[in-house]
């Protein structure tokens, strides 16, 4: 009787064990499966652009920020980074309408 419950508990733990690994395993294969597009610079670049047009035609033509009415000159294309899936980085020169430039 005492063997059966040495086996038991061993079975039990083995059991308990296996199952643990199995759940460490599944959020790598979640993650594997995510689809993540390969972005180069230039993808960067057009969205930048892309999403200060869209600011500039809601603000009737200027980029505003606060209470700056801005213009984009130009996007640094040799700062672009790309830090991560869908998460980039660059520098762009905008310019109030005063003529200032903020870079």
């Amino acid at each position: 009787m005492t063997y059966y419950r040495i086996i038991c508990v061993f079975l039990i733990g083995l059991f308990i064990a296996c199952n643990s690994k199995q759940e460490q395993k599944k959020p790598e294969k979640e993650l594997a499966s995510i689809d993540v597009p390969k972005v180069v610079t230039a993808d960067i670049e057009a969205g930048i652009e892309a999403n200060i047009a869209a600011k500039v035609e809601e603000g009737e033509g200027y980029f505003i920020l606060d209470s700056l009415k801005l213009q984009l000159v130009r996007v640094h294309t040799e700062y672009l980074s790309n830090l991560g899936p869908r998460r980039h980085f660059a520098c762009v020169d905008l310019a109030d309408i005063s003529g200032d430039i903020f870079s």
